[in-house]
């Protein structure tokens, strides 16, 4: 998930020992990571090492019970930092990936089934608004229920547009250009949407900007089939 950027992080300091610096903090009181050159993100000692005083013996390394603290100096602002998606909470990560596929999964047929009753446009033109609404929103989500959900009809108003699009597409061209216009929609959909996602993605880092972004290309294509579609022959 492009969303969830790894961003470094180490356990929290706790309220007791809030006067030490992070760097002090991080050489005191985490164990080093697996690979013995790193610091653990997940682990802490307990009980902290004191600073003045020599303490022998091993220390008990447990999870992070408090927290955890980011390393927001690179300008990474992920939905990781924003829901501390990190170590025993990680696996979120896969469940919100599931939820924004399942959206395409249900959106899709749905699409197609509104649009054989109801007709295509009606159903492009609510597929747009849903998108445009889901967009708008889900940067401001306050809880991980509420994004998780944004994304869930997010993803299935995106479904919806493309596959009715493409519809549209294939209803309004001739039977001789019918295959040339189709493929290159999908074609030229699939390009220039990852080019666009990358550069949006490469150089903007606070997941809030680049998600109210995603949605401009398929919206304004979308829009121009609709429009297009109702002009007399």
């Amino acid at each position: 998930m492009t969303l969830a950027r790894p961003v470094r992080h180490w356990c929290k300091i706790p309220p007791e020992y809030s006067s030490l610096s992070v760097e002090t903090w991080k050489n005191a009181s985490l164990p080093p990571d697996a690979d013995g050159d790193t610091q653990s993100q997940c682990f802490r000692y307990e009980p902290p090492l004191p600073l003045t005083v020599n303490v022998s013996g091993n220390r008990t390394m447990v999870p992070c019970d408090n927290g955890w603290d980011y390393d927001l100096g690179s300008g990474v602002l992920s939905i990781v930092s924003e829901w501390d998606l990190v170590c025993g909470r990680s696996w979120i990560k896969t469940l919100l990936d599931a939820a924004y596929m399942l959206g395409g999964v249900v959106g899709s047929p749905i699409a197609g089934i509104m649009a054989d009753n109801v007709g295509r446009r009606p159903v492009l033109v609510i597929s747009v608004f849903l998108l445009v609404v889901a967009g708008i929103a889900l940067p401001f989500s306050i809880t991980l229920t509420l994004f998780s959900i944004l994304r869930f009809a997010l993803s299935a108003a995106a479904a919806s547009t493309l596959v009715t699009s493409l519809v549209l597409l294939f209803e309004v061209t001739d039977t001789q250009h019918r295959a040339q216009f189709c493929g290159f929609a999908v074609a030229g959909a699939l390009l220039t949407g990852t080019v666009y996602h990358e550069l949006v993605y490469g150089v903007i880092y606070n997941w809030k900007s680049p998600k109210s972004l995603t949605w401009c290309p398929p919206v304004d294509w979308s829009w121009w089939c609709t429009s297009w579609t109702s002009r007399p022959a």
